[in-house]
């Protein structure tokens, strides 16, 4: 987002940030519309903040899932790379009060 926002990256940015890295990233593809809610101004540069996501996470091999398709595919795609990611998860209900609205993903 810095880098969105600001033009570049500090280099000390993306250190921290791979100082303590996830364990799994959800990386929401952008072919879905936009919901306007007041707040959101980069509709014209999604495509290209989606290939630099990828390729952040990619150059620094950090593990992520696409998640493509209408709302509901979302969610069970999501879910399923919880479960996989996290095998003791699996077999067990994931609780459905965390989801985030539609628009934010």
């Amino acid at each position: 987002w810095q880098e969105r926002y600001l033009g570049e990256m500090h280099p000390g940015i993306l250190k921290m940030g791979l100082s303590d890295p996830g364990h799994l990233y959800l990386l929401c593809t952008a072919d879905t519309p936009v919901i306007q809610d007041g707040f959101r101004d980069g509709e014209k540069i999604r495509q290209w903040m989606d290939q630099r996501f990828e390729q952040v996470l990619s150059e620094n091999n950090l593990e992520f899932v696409r998640i493509r398709g209408n709302w509901e595919e979302r969610e069970a795609q999501a879910l399923a790379a919880i479960r996989a990611g996290f095998p003791m998860l699996a077999g067990s209900s994931l609780p459905v009060t965390w989801r985030l609205p539609a628009s934010i993903c």
